[in-house]
């Protein structure tokens, strides 16, 4: 709120052209990723949403038609820019980013070897995106009064393998919270 009461509105004066408004809105997300550390990681981060942003203003008329387009562009813009934000310097970000992509692994985690334990964690991930994709519906009071009358084993079970599942998998490769790297 600060960044958007002060250098914000500072630099509000008047009506800018297009190009100056994109300007403006790049310099304030620059400074809020410099406000987060003084490192490159943050600059690019910060320039990096801005163009996301712009980019979403210029797709609006596309992405507002398509949802699930919109959904997926959040979503990638997300993950791709949070790495980035976590990332100690910019070749580690790199490395992991084409990692991401497909390419061979540059790091340490990988996803355990057992058989059982990675058809485990690929179908509580298929679960947990099905569940979301689900969301929407389970705000209607239909769906919601048929799963309080089918509260049974099956549906107690289902619940808590997934919450002893979330317990877990943070077990398998600890990483601090990311402010107390800094």
């Amino acid at each position: 709120q600060w960044f958007r009461d002060y250098p914000y509105y500072a630099l509000k004066r008047g009506k800018l052209h297009w190009t100056g408004e994109n300007f403006r809105l790049m310099t304030i997300f620059l400074l809020t990723g410099l406000w987060h550390g003084a490192n490159w990681t943050f600059a690019i981060w910060g320039v990096a949403w801005a163009l996301v942003i712009i980019v979403w203003r210029v797709c609006d008329p596309i992405l507002s038609r398509h949802p699930l387009a919109g959904w997926f562009y959040t979503f990638f813009a997300a993950v791709f820019l949070w790495v980035i934000f976590r990332s100690p310097n910019i070749a580690f970000a790199a490395d992991y980013l084409i990692t991401m992509l497909g390419a061979p692994g540059a790091g340490t985690a990988s996803i355990p070897d057992a058989g059982l334990e990675r058809l485990l964690i690929s179908v509580g991930c298929l679960a947990l995106l099905i569940l979301h994709r689900l969301e929407r519906q389970l705000f209607h009071h239909r769906i919601a009064r048929a799963l309080v009358r089918t509260s049974g084993p099956v549906t107690w079970g289902v619940l808590v393998g997934l919450s002893l599942w979330l317990l877990v998998m943070p077990k398998v490769n600890v990483n601090p919270f990311i402010y107390f790297r800094f």
